[in-house]
């Protein structure tokens, strides 16, 4: 059993490898334990995303479970006063980027630590190649950062190496299951259309002659245990060459990250939720899942075989078309069954904020390295937007797509079985930046509706 406090809600910690498989079988039987013994009616099954260690998913899921325990108990949700939760917190192996530090003595330094920062992500990669058979390449690949600045034969077999960790998706999303296209082009095209590259806070593309900085500067933005933690060369300004490559690594390791989440949740979570469910069939299952934990939690409705009773998606990492009706004109998106056969039978609640640059990076620059060029780089018009960006698009059950996450105590009209757009631009200030009071009242006025 779960030793961890989640808000003080009885908890089990289930976790799984990189192959969607539980690592320890008896977690079924603590989750039975802890349903039976505790009289729960309500699971909520909660997913981390990328860049998380296990005690930082685990911090994570304690702040924001206290923020809900803090709604639960003050505000008198109508509906909610015989109901008993429990929490199943799933925990699965996502790829920690080496993080950004200060920089100290100017243009010379900057250049030297960010060589020794791809070098490090290289290293943190390195299970990632061995993974593709691609174990000798690592040292190869370390050993070309020297020349990666001036010599196009050096970038080029960069881009080369970094590429081979692309394969074909097994789980398609728009624009960044294409980026294995960039193995087609020379690598030092690839790096060039990186360079200069950054965005603003409202998602416009500039350069970074736009900017006074004496090196690659960093935003704020990944999954750290208080939202903000560094971009680490995902959400900075790509001065130079190596600022470049390592954009590329992240970007890459994104890509990797994206279809480990969604075949954990298809291949082990909707399985275990199923087996719970057959043994509880009274009992209700509500999934939320933060960056690509919502990515998780939707891949697993869209296989279980359970009703879901409410889905949570806090700054989900996926295209913001995966929901939508043929967002082409032909194509649905990849998850368009969870609307479909009606997985969800009450609100899905979709969090949203243009300050989430995690997210509203990715998936642009991912169509950068494509030669994909959008004016409105990342924003609701642009093909390659991300969900935790725009919240879901071209998706014509949304009751309105400019619905608003309201501070905690706010009247919503929330709808059953379809998403619910909730725009934070006002209130998240980060990708991280989801442990809130307006959040958790919001899942709970959500789970009250079910």
């Amino acid at each position: 059993m779960s030793q961890q406090d989640y808000g003080g809600f009885p908890s089990v910690d289930v976790l799984f490898d990189k192959d969607a498989r539980l690592l320890d079988e008896a977690v079924k039987q603590h989750v039975a334990q802890m349903i039976e013994s505790n009289g729960v009616t309500d699971l909520v099954a909660v997913s981390h995303g990328w860049n998380n260690n296990i005690p930082e998913a685990a911090n994570l899921y304690a702040r924001l479970f206290d923020r809900v325990r803090a709604q639960l108990d003050g505000k008198g949700i109508a509906g909610l006063s015989d109901r008993t939760f429990g929490v199943m917190a799933i925990f699965w192996p996502s790829k920690r980027f080496t993080d950004e530090d200060a920089i100290p003595g100017g243009a010379a330094a900057a250049e030297d630590a960010r060589a020794e920062q791809i070098k490090a992500t290289l290293d943190n990669l390195s299970d990632l190649f061995r993974e593709r058979g691609l174990a000798d390449e690592v040292q190869e690949a370390k050993n070309l950062v020297v020349d990666l600045e001036e010599d196009e034969a050096a970038q080029n077999r960069f881009v080369a190496i970094v590429s081979g960790l692309l394969s074909d998706s097994p789980e398609p999303d728009n624009g960044i299951d294409q980026l294995s296209l960039v193995a087609a082009e020379d690598g030092h095209e690839v790096l060039q259309a990186l360079q200069g590259l950054t965005v603003g806070v409202v998602g416009q593309p500039t350069r970074a002659s736009d900017f006074d900085s004496g090196g690659a500067t960093e935003l704020p933005d990944l999954d750290e245990p208080d939202g903000m933690g560094s971009a680490a060369g995902l959400g900075g300004i790509f001065n130079t060459i190596k600022d470049a490559a390592l954009g590329l690594l992240n970007v890459t390791t994104y890509a990797t990250m994206k279809d480990r989440a969604g075949v954990i949740g298809r291949v082990g979570v909707a399985p275990t939720l199923d087996s719970v469910q057959g043994a509880y069939p009274a009992l209700r299952l509500h999934l939320v899942g933060h960056s690509f934990g919502g990515r998780l939690v939707t891949s697993a409705a869209a296989a279980t075989s359970s009703q879901i009773a409410t889905m949570t998606l806090l700054q989900a990492a996926y295209s913001h078309y995966g929901l939508a009706e043929k967002y082409d004109g032909r194509q649905d998106g990849f998850f368009r069954a969870v609307l479909a056969q009606r997985k969800v039978r009450g609100p899905i609640l979709i969090s949203h904020s243009v300050h989430d640059k995690a997210v509203g990076l990715a998936y642009p620059i991912a169509s950068r390295l494509l030669r994909q060029q959008s004016n409105a780089f990342g924003d609701q018009n642009d093909p390659f937007g991300g969900m935790g960006r725009n919240g879901a698009q071209k998706t014509p059950e949304v009751p309105d797509p400019n619905g608003l996450l309201k501070p905690a105590g706010s009247a919503y009209d929330l709808r059953n079985g379809v998403p619910n757009n909730l725009n934070g631009d006002q209130i998240i200030q980060s990708h991280g930046d989801i442990c809130r009071d307006e959040i958790a009242y919001a899942t709970l006025l959500g789970i009250s509706r079910a």
